[in-house]
């Protein structure tokens, strides 16, 4: 370990620290950190002043926070800091020249604080004016660490692995943290668990290997004096020593990173460091919901964006959060990396294995060539569409298209405008029917290629948005997703819009989902197909806010537009619309035909399905 360490070997705010410098093996400085018997009181003032700020119902706590009102600023707090930090006692100002010098001449960009004491985790250590001056991040590690053997070797590969955790959302918005990632993460696969149970959470910490672990949503650790818990569905909270084994498991099987976007988390990074996870990003105190999502925007994009090292990131965010603290007070002084100090600290390249092979030039290079081999796939993909020629029909349309558009082009210049976007969609209308045909035949790299040079050749090529939205949902990117329903929805798609509506419901708001199927969808459906999905989502969307009256006769219009009972979805919301209604054998009805006929496929039904069963074996038990 070459990083410039402090280690604090004992003491208290009232005698001192003893403390020790070291650098790799060639350092090691002993000496004191001078006594603070103010600062915790300080910190405490600080503290109750930050909690009774306005917009305080939005933090991401478990507990509620005493009011009390005080008039104690951060620059009180940093005042308080630098006085002692930059105290001139014989026996720690030799350590302080000596910081300041290993910063100067080896661009020191952070320093590790090795401490067991809860106190040194909540001081915000940036305030110190030596390390802000150098932009140097403090990280926190427990004294004592050890490597874990038998860590699963990192790979090249395509996708960083990311397990995304939305706890409870009472009055916060933890969707919105769901889309910054997939907004913003290249090279990223994202599995997201809603609201789940502990028996969800476990599983997939035994079954699958992740690169990362995030959480978003209520939390609380008392500042770090008690075990953390988090808040993963309203009616539970988990600790780490709950998932103790399956994190160990993950951790080596590659798990070397955790955020937990939430409130209070000392606690849960100090635990965490006692599995030996690498690296851990908490809040030291109750952070506010626009703050959380802020800071995960500004860090997302300095470390898998620009690149940057992981504490480089956390410092960019929290430059960035002084930026707005004329309206978030102190937002800041909260975000805290957590590290053990004897392996690497992760960063997004890392992930990947360490490089990336020029995929996405390659990809590019595939999209974009037209080479004049397009008649030749076309027909041995589109069989049933042959002419008499040996072509599908619609590459004769092409052809005749391409000499008539020349001709025409040359006869009536003025139009010639018109005639080259004509011309560009019926060429994107060819892609994006090959990408179907590819998408069928389960080859979705190629149906990709075709769907974007569709969309190359027409942004707003409803048919290919749609397509495309629908892949990159199977690719879990339900942000990107939305885009470009919402783009098929606005060109008169109604599939399209049926896709909008769907993905309202499950990553932004049902009464848009309810919205859009009354004004778009339900006047426009033409075929029993297109009226069942819009019923379905109507009523799912109503489910969704609790306006269970009004949504059953749509789930029961949905479930008599089909010809036999062929699928599940209706039922599992008229299960809980009877559960509601407390006519409990008609949920349990409801429920075995959601089991029997849910497709575990689907992200939504698998929850359903998870549901039912439960709900069923609760009965079953019970007899």
């Amino acid at each position: 370990m070459n990083k410039l360490a402090i280690k604090v070997v004992s003491g208290d705010f009232e005698q001192g620290f003893p403390i020790i410098l070291r650098q790799g093996e060639n350092l090691e400085i002993e000496g004191t950190l001078p006594a603070a018997p103010n600062l915790p009181q300080d910190y405490k003032t600080w503290q109750l002043n930050y909690h009774t700020r306005p917009g305080t119902h939005r933090f991401r706590t478990i507990k509620p926070i005493p009011v009390q009102v005080t008039n104690y600023s951060n620059s009180d707090l940093k005042d308080s800091i630098n006085t002692w930090l930059n105290s001139a006692e014989p026996e720690f100002r030799p350590l302080r020249d000596k910081i300041i010098a290993l910063s100067h001449q080896n661009e020191q960009k952070e320093i590790i604080m090795q401490t067991d004491d809860v106190w040194f985790w909540r001081i915000p250590w940036h305030l110190w004016d030596v390390l802000d001056d150098k932009k140097i991040e403090v990280i926190l590690s427990a004294s004592q660490y050890e490597k874990l053997p038998q860590v699963r070797k990192i790979k090249p590969k395509d996708e960083v692995k990311i397990l995304v955790i939305l706890g409870d959302s009472t009055n916060i918005d933890v969707k919105s943290d769901l889309l910054l990632l997939q907004k913003e993460l290249p090279h990223a696969y994202i599995q997201s668990l809603l609201q789940p149970r502990k028996t969800e959470v476990r599983k997939e910490l035994w079954e699958q290997e992740w690169d990362i672990l995030f959480f978003a949503g209520h939390s609380f650790s008392e500042g770090g004096e008690i075990p953390g818990e988090f808040q993963i569905n309203p009616q539970e909270k988990l600790t780490i020593e709950e998932l103790k084994h399956g994190l160990e498991n993950a951790i080596k099987n590659g798990l070397q990173l955790a955020i937990f976007n939430s409130c209070d988390g000392i606690g849960l990074g100090r635990e965490l460091m006692e599995l030996q996870l690498p690296a851990t990003i908490v809040m030291r105190e109750p952070v506010l919901d626009i703050v959380a999502q802020r800071f995960l925007e500004y860090f997302l994009k300095a470390f898998a964006i620009k690149d940057k090292t992981l504490s480089a990131s956390v410092r960019e965010a929290r430059e960035r959060l002084r930026e707005i603290e004329d309206k978030y007070f102190c937002a800041s002084m909260l975000p805290l990396i957590c590290h053990n100090p004897a392996t690497e600290m992760p960063t997004w390249r890392s992930f990947l294995g360490h490089v990336i092979a020029n995929q996405t030039e390659k990809k590019d290079d595939l999209t974009n060539n037209d080479n004049g081999n397009i008649y030749q796939e076309c027909k041995e993909i589109d069989v049933n569409e042959s002419t008499n020629h040996g072509l599908p029909s619609y590459i004769k349309q092409y052809q005749l298209a391409i000499v008539g558009f020349l001709l025409l082009g040359l006869i009536l210049p003025s139009t010639f405008q018109k005639l080259i976007f004509t011309f560009n969609n019926l060429r994107a209308d060819i892609h994006n029917r090959r990408g179907v045909r590819y998408y069928q035949l389960d080859k979705k790299e190629l149906a990709v290629q075709e769907f974007n040079q569709a969309l190359k050749l027409n942004p707003k090529h409803s048919k290919a948005n749609s397509n495309k939205g629908r892949y990159d949902e199977d690719m879990n990117q339900p942000y990107k997703a939305g885009e470009k329903y919402n783009i098929a929805c606005e060109g008169g798609l109604i599939e399209g819009c049926n896709n909008l509506a769907r993905w309202e419901i499950l990553y932004g708001d049902p009464q848009k989902a309810e919205n859009i199927i009354i004004r778009i969808v339900e006047s426009r459906a033409d075929n029993d197909e297109i009226k069942f999905v819009a019923y379905k989502n109507l009523g799912w969307s109503l489910v969704e806010q609790e306006k269970y009256e009004e949504a059953e006769p749509y789930l029961e219009k949905a479930k008599s537009l089909m010809k036999e009972e062929e699928e599940g979805s209706p039922y599992c919301l008229l299960a809980q619309v009877k559960k509601a209604q407390k006519k409990y054998q008609k949920e349990l009805d409801n429920w075995d035909l959601c089991r029997r006929l849910t497709d575990p496929k689907s992200p939504e039904e698998k929850s359903w399905l998870q549901t039912a069963e439960e709900r069923l074996e609760t009965v079953d038990n019970r007899r």
